[in-house]
């Protein structure tokens, strides 16, 4: 049987708050998941905007900079997991400068 996938999104409404089965809230623990998967996917080449793997505080602000800018719409980020263990990040920002439209 195929493992289970787990979709969870987050807002600003669940800084504190459980944001899947069996989750953490947007604690320490789900930052420093959230680091080691991308610090992994950067070491090993991604192209993700950071040279060097990000460190744990720098995780920690962007997760409270998408979850704060959800509230308007603004931002969307979505966690995978199998079970407990993160498989993917996934985000999506709001471009903050105007776009020219002909």
């Amino acid at each position: 049987m195929p493992p289970t996938v787990t979709l969870s999104a987050l807002t600003a409404t669940q800084h504190d708050a459980a944001i899947g089965p069996d989750m953490t809230s947007l604690s320490a623990a789900v930052v420093s998941d959230t680091t080691a998967l991308l610090a992994d996917l950067v070491a090993s080449g991604a192209a993700l905007g950071w040279v060097q793997p990000p460190s744990h505080g720098e995780i920690d602000v962007l997760l409270r900079t998408l979850t704060d800018e959800s509230e308007n719409g603004d931002a969307s980020t979505t966690l995978a997991h199998e079970g407990q263990r993160l498989i993917a990040f996934g985000c999506w920002r709001r471009y903050q400068r105007p776009t020219h439209r002909p």
